[in-house]
């Protein structure tokens, strides 16, 4: 007959069996779905570093590649204009195909729920408004690179039919080393639909004939700055004024043009050395204008003498002939 003696604190003793009851069983715990990935998981978001078109730009990691990126949340003001969001999403696809060293790439337009973000390229250096080094005009040779650059990046993007839509000191990157970068592209043209302004490839050259005659100094009808030819200042004030010649109608033609333009006028070396090679030839002409002059001179008092004998002997003649002389 089995024992019915209980056990201690740790049970039953060896070899004692409970009546009627069987071993606890523990709680089976539900079985939980794996959570679904959102689009945002695969980014891992850092520190602010600048302030974007839209709001906060931040550092970011994509964790699939482990690329470094930029991240720029666009607020829900923004969200919620159906302009806005339906010509961001048409931007940014273009913008995400287009590759040039003059443009920031733009890589994703992300959409997680309401969330909205624009991924784009880390790149080194600082807007023309945020490099407080930076002077308020440029020398002439820089500021027309930087409207090179700009118009070389708007060829790439016009071409594949997208329209920047804010072309200025905001949007324009000083790269430590290479060209002058343009970004903005997709966010600026959504932007610029949302605020109800023109956004046309037109509006884009001449928003950056506007951002050169500002980088030179030129805007309010200031004098000429050295080292531009008069051509490419009538040339960049009448692209800001939206009345350019039909050769400037696209970046590649007004690049072309300014380019011609400015190859007639000479550098400032140049245009020192050439007013010293005139001062000198100026110099020389003077000195043989002098020699000319006294030989002329010389030449006029020979003349006169000739004339003087010749009538000298003339009025002879003529009283020898009344005296009855012959000659």
């Amino acid at each position: 007959m089995a024992s019915t003696r209980k056990g201690g604190p740790r049970g039953p003793r060896k070899g004692a069996v409970k009546r009627g009851r069987s071993p606890a069983r523990k709680p089976q715990q539900a079985v939980r779905p794996p959570a679904e990935r959102r689009p945002f998981d695969d980014y891992r978001i850092g520190k602010v570093i600048a302030h974007g078109m839209a709001g906060p730009v931040r550092t970011a990691r994509f964790l699939p590649t482990g690329i470094e990126v930029t991240v720029e949340k666009i607020p829900a003001r923004l969200r919620s204009h159906p302009a806005f969001a339906a010509q961001l999403a048409q931007s940014g696809e273009i913008a995400s195909t287009l590759r040039a060293p003059q443009l920031v790439a733009v890589y994703d337009v992300v959409k997680d729920g309401d969330d909205l973000m624009v991924v784009g390229e880390l790149a080194e250096g600082r807007t023309l408004a945020e490099d407080r080094s930076a002077e308020p005009t440029l020398p002439a040779e820089t500021a027309l690179r930087v409207v090179d650059d700009v118009l070389a990046g708007l060829e790439v993007a016009h071409a594949a039919g997208l329209a920047h839509g804010a072309v200025g000191r905001e949007t324009v990157l000083a790269s430590p080393d290479g060209p002058f970068r343009l970004g903005g592209l997709g966010l600026a043209g959504a932007l610029c639909v949302a605020e109800g302004r023109e956004c046309s490839p037109a509006a884009d050259l001449a928003a950056t004939a506007r951002l050169g005659l500002s980088l030179l100094g030129m805007e309010a009808g200031e004098k000429r700055a050295q080292g531009v030819s008069r051509r490419t200042a009538r040339l960049l004030q009448a692209a800001a004024a939206v009345s350019a010649p039909g050769t400037m109608s696209s970046a590649a033609g007004m690049r072309a043009a300014l380019i011609a333009a400015q190859g007639r006028a000479p550098s400032p070396d140049r245009d020192r050395e050439g007013r010293r090679r005139v001062f000198r030839f100026s110099g020389r002409l003077s000195l043989a204008a002098r020699g000319a002059q006294v030989a002329l001179d010389k030449l006029s008092a020979r003349q006169c003498a000739r004339s003087l004998l010749r009538r000298t002997r003339l009025v002879r003649f003529r009283g020898r002939r009344r005296a009855g002389h012959q000659p």
